[in-house]
């Protein structure tokens, strides 16, 4: 019975949406094969800004990921870039998109002084930085392949 309970449980959850994993799927990005991460990753930060982190390596184990950017006032608002990770440094991380030729650093995730991570976000033409915070229940409503998809749609449309 407890067994039955349990299997019942667990094709309710798959049915209403709560578990959302599909196995990593490859794609090219920039003439290089990836496999994606099984989850996505999300961020929320004020002003309604939502950051989408669809995270890959290639066959040399070279990380990079594809943010998609939403509520963000310029013009990377709807859009997916793609990023490579830098090395660590400072016990964190972070990505790095090219625009307009240059390396533009945009997320950040460095441990505070208790070792807490914090998360920062740098927008080009926007002034400033957007502090950002991990968020499971927007990672849960997308997953890396769709992410992915809108990257290679705008590809598409250039």
């Amino acid at each position: 019975m407890k067994k039955k309970i349990l299997s019942l449980a667990g094709a309710l959850m798959v049915s209403i949406g709560v578990v959302h994993a599909e196995a990593p799927a490859s794609i090219k990005i920039e003439g290089q094969t990836v496999t994606l991460a099984r989850y996505a990753k999300s961020y929320l930060g004020s002003g309604n800004i939502k950051v989408d982190v669809a995270a890959y390596k290639n066959a040399e184990g070279k990380e990079g990921a594809i943010l998609l950017f939403h509520g963000v006032e310029g013009d990377w608002d709807g859009k997916a870039v793609n990023h490579q990770k830098a090395p660590p440094s400072f016990g964190g991380y972070e990505y790095v998109a090219t625009f307009k030729g240059n390396p533009w650093h945009t997320f950040f995730a460095r441990p505070d002084t208790s070792g807490t991570m914090k998360y920062r976000l740098f927008i080009p033409g926007v002034e400033g930085s957007v502090e950002l915070i991990p968020s499971d229940g927007a990672a849960q409503l997308i997953t890396p392949q769709e992410i992915a998809q809108t990257y290679l749609n705008q590809l598409k449309m250039k």
